[in-house]
C-alpha cells in the first residue's frame, strides 16, 4: 500500500503516489506493455507472500482491450497493503478504489503475475463527464470520459488498429472478484490528504515527538557512474537537510552498511531509514524508474479510531516503523549527475516519511504542483534537493515545527491479589500515566478498550488502578512481550495534538495471604527475600521496614523491582560522562532524566526512558543551559 499523501485539502480526487521517473510517451508506453486495457476495479484482497512481505491482489473487469489477449477479469498484484496490525507501503503500487475505471498498461513478472508497468502512471484513473462538466451534454448510455482521456483512448484504438493488438496472452491471470474490497482500497477520503492510505489513515515517524532524530543507514556498495562517495554522502545529506529545515524532523547518521538485500526488504522494525544508492538486488522493475520509496507501518484497531502514530491537528496517523529509499543506479540519467541523485533521494525519502506525489498529471498545468519536489516526474534541472512551495506545508501536516504531539509509553503492572479483598495500598496495582510534551506541560489522558476477565481498570486523574476480580496466581509474562492477563490503551493530549497509543498490560497476578488485610506485597516475593511469606516473622521484614538500610522501605523496594537485602541494588547512577549517563534499572520500568543548576529547580531533559535491560542509558544531553547536577527518577 502506498503511503498517504498529506495533500492540501483543496485538491480533488484520489492521487496514489508512485516513483520519480521518466514517463514513457503513449507510443512507447503502448509498445512496451505486455497488454493494454480499460477496465473497472471490482475488488481486492491483501495477503502475505512466501517472502514474508505484504501484497495486494486487485481484480479488474476488462471493459475494452487494446493489446494482448485478456480474460473477462484480470488480477493485478502489487507490493503493499494492511494485514492485521502490520502494513507496508510501496511507492510503485497504484491505490485502487472499487468502481473506479482505469486505463492499464500491464507487465508480467517471471512468476506470471501482472502489475502496472510504470506504477500509478500505468494505472490511470478515468473520469466520465457529467452534466456540470464544461462541454458535456445529455447522453444516452454511459457518459463520455473527459476530453483528454477520450483523446488518449482514441489514440490507443488507433495504435491497436481498432482491435486488440497482438501482445501477451494473459488469460492465465483470469480472476473472480473477491467477496469484499480489502482495507487497501481507497474507502475513506479525509480532509488531510484528499485520498487514503490503508483504508484512510496517513503515517508518520514519531521520533520527533521525543525530540529524537530518525536514524539512517546508507548502503553505497555501488554508486551511479561518475558519482564519488563524497558526492553520494553530500546528496543524502542535502536531501535530509531539506526536510528537516522545514519541519520538526531530524536525522542521525548510523553508518554505512551493505544490507545484502534490497532496503525495501529489510523486515526489521527499528525506526530506521535505509537509503540504498543502488539496485543490485533488482527491486525496481519498471522502465524509466529512477527510484522508489516506502515504509512499514503499524496499526491498531480500537473503538476510538486512534492512530498508532498519534493525532496531529485532528488527523489520525499510523506509526512508521521503518522507511526505505532505493535508487536505480544503472540509469544513465545519474551518470556524473550528483544534482539528480540528490533530487531523487530527497523525493524517495519524502515517500518514506509519509508523503505522496503532489500530482501524477502530465503535463501538470498547476505550477505549484508541477514544481514540487514531490511531483511524480523528476525535474532534472539542477535543483537538487530543493523543495518547492508545495512541499513544506505538506510535511508539516505530519511533523509540525512548533507544536509536536505528546509522548505516551507502554507500561506494565504486576498485580497483587488477596483471598478476602483487593489490596488497598497506595502504589500497589496502579501506575501513573505520565505523559510528556516538548512544548506544553499541561496534558490530559484518556483510556480505551479495556480487556481481560481478571479485573477492572479505573482512572482517577492520571493514576490508573487495576482491581483484581478474585484471588489469582499465575506465571509472570515477559514484560517485553505481547501477553497479558488484562490490558488497556491510553494516550495524552495537549488540546491540539495527541500522542501515539500507549498500552498497559497486567503481566502477573500474585497471591498474597499474609497478612489480612493485604499489605500489597505478594507471598512469593516475601518468601524469596525473607524466607517466610508472613512479614511478621523475622526482623525488619515488614513493608515499612528498611532491611538493608538504603533509605528505601521493603514496600518501595518491591515497587522498584530492587533487592530489599542488597543496598547496592537500589536505583542509582552507575556511570556518567559528558556524553552518556547510565543507571541501574528495572527492565520496562519508566525513568525520567532531570537536570538542575541549583538542586532546587529541575528540568526534564528527555520525555522519559524505558530500558529493555537492567541498565538505563541516556546520551542526548542538552547544551543550552549550564546544568551542574543530574538525577534519574523512577516513574511510579
Amino acid at each position: 500500500m502506498v503511503l498517504a499523501a498529506m495533500l492540501l485539502a483543496t485538491l480533488p480526487g484520489s492521487i496514489a503516489h508512485a516513483v520519480s521517473l521518466r514517463l514513457l510517451g503513449t507510443d512507447a508506453h503502448f509498445g512496451t506493455a505486455a497488454a493494454v486495457c480499460r477496465g473497472t476495479v471490482v475488488g481486492s484482497t491483501t495477503f502475505a507472500n512466501a517472502d514474508g512481505h505484504i501484497y495486494t491482489r486487485t481484480v479488474v473487469r476488462v471493459d475494452e482491450a487494446f493489446k494482448g489477449r485478456l480474460p473477462a477479469s484480470v488480477a493485478l498484484v502489487h507490493r503493499g497493503g494492511m494485514l492485521g496490525n502490520r502494513g507496508e507501503s510501496h511507492s510503485a503500487s497504484p491505490e485502487f478504489g472499487v468502481g473506479e475505471e482505469r486505463l492499464l498498461f500491464l507487465a508480467r513478472r517471471d512468476d506470471g503475475t501482472l502489475f502496472a508497468l510504470q506504477g500509478p502512471p500505468s494505472a490511470r484513473k478515468l473520469t466520465r463527464a457529467t452534466a456540470t462538466t464544461p462541454g458535456a451534454g445529455r447522453t444516452i448510455g454511459p457518459a463520455p470520459f473527459l476530453p483528454p482521456e477520450e483523446a488518449l483512448l482514441v489514440a490507443l484504438r488507433s495504435l491497436a488498429n481498432e482491435g486488440a493488438e497482438a501482445g501477451a496472452d494473459l488469460t492465465d491471470q483470469a480472476a473472480e472478484a473477491p467477496p469484499r474490497a480489502a482495507a487497501r482500497l481507497a474507502a475513506s477520503h479525509g480532509t488531510l490528504s484528499g485520498h487514503s492510505l490503508f483504508g484512510g489513515m496517513p503515517a508518520r515517524f514519531t521520533q520527533p515527538d521525543h525530540g529524537e532524530p530518525i536514524p539512517y543507514l546508507i548502503d553505497m556498495a555501488v554508486l551511479p557512474t561518475g558519482i564519488s562517495s563524497n558526492q553520494a554522502f553530500q546528496a543524502v545529506s542535502d536531501a535530509l537537510a531539506a526536510w528537516s529545515a522545514v519541519s520538526s524532523l531530524k536525522f542521525k547518521f548510523d553508518g554505512v552498511q551493505t544490507l545484502g538485500v534490497s532496503a525495501a526488504n529489510v523486515p526489521t522494525e527499528d525506526g530506521r531509514l535505509r537509503i540504498q544508492l543502488h539496485d543490485l538486488h533488482n527491486f525496481i522493475n519498471s522502465p524509466g524508474t529512477l527510484g522508489q520509496g516506502g515504509a512499514g507501518v503499524t496499526s491498531l484497531s480500537l473503538s476510538t479510531g486512534w492512530g498508532t502514530g498519534g493525532n496531529v491537528a485532528g488527523h489520525e496517523f499510523l506509526k512508521i516503523t521503518r522507511g526505505f529509499a532505493v535508487v536505480e543506479h544503472t540509469d544513465p540519467a545519474f551518470n556524473s549527475n550528483p544534482s539528480l541523485l540528490s533530487e531523487i533521494v530527497c523525493h524517495e525519502v519524502g515517500h518514506a516519511l509519509g508523503l505522496a506525489h503532489s500530482s501524477e498529471v502530465a503535463p501538470e498545468t498547476n505550477p505549484t504542483l508541477a514544481q514540487a519536489l514531490m511531483y511524480f516526474q523528476a525535474h532534472n534541472d539542477g535543483r537538487g534537493a530543493t523543495l518547492g512551495v508545495y512541499d513544506p506545508p505538506v510535511i508539516r501536516q505530519a511533523n509540525p515545527r512548533t507544536n509536536t504531539p505528546p509522548v505516551s509509553f507502554n507500561r506494565v503492572i504486576d498485580v497483587t491479589t488477596h483471598f478476602a479483598a483487593a489490596p488497598n495500598v497506595p502504589g500497589i496495582n496502579e501506575i501513573e500515566l505520565r505523559g510528556y510534551d516538548l512544548q506544553s506541560p499541561v496534558l490530559t489522558v484518556e483510556t480505551a478498550d479495556p480487556a481481560g476477565a481478571s479485573g477492572v481498570f479505573s482512572l482517577v486523574g492520571a493514576t490508573l488502578k487495576f482491581t483484581p476480580a478474585g484471588f489469582f496466581g499465575g506465571a509472570r509474562f515477559d514484560p517485553g512481550g505481547p501477553n497479558a492477563y488484562a490490558r488497556i490503551y491510553y494516550r495524552h493530549s495537549d488540546g491540539t495534538n495527541s500522542s501515539g497509543i500507549g498500552e498497559i498490560r497486567v503481566i502477573s497476578l500474585n497471591p498474597d495471604q499474609n497478612p489480612d488485610p493485604s499489605d500489597g506485597i505478594p507471598d512469593d516475593w516475601q518468601e524469596l527475600h525473607f524466607g517466610n511469606a508472613n512479614p511478621n516473622v523475622g526482623s525488619n521484614a515488614k513493608p515499612g521496614d528498611d532491611f538493608d538500610g538504603d533509605g528505601l522501605t521493603n514496600l518501595q523496594e518491591y515497587r522498584l523491582g530492587s533487592d530489599p537485602k542488597n543496598a547496592s541494588s537500589r536505583l542509582r547512577i552507575t556511570s556518567f560522562s559528558p556524553a552518556n549517563l547510565q543507571w541501574l534499572a528495572t527492565p520496562y520500568e519508566l525513568y525520567e532524566i532531570q537536570a538542575s543548576i541549583n538542586l532546587v529547580n529541575w528540568q526534564i531533559l528527555h520525555p522519559a526512558v524505558l530500558p529493555a535491560s537492567s541498565t538505563g542509558s541516556f546520551s542526548a544531553f542538552t547544551n543550552d543551559a549550564p546544568h551542574l547536577f543530574f538525577r534519574v527518577r523512577h516513574v511510579p
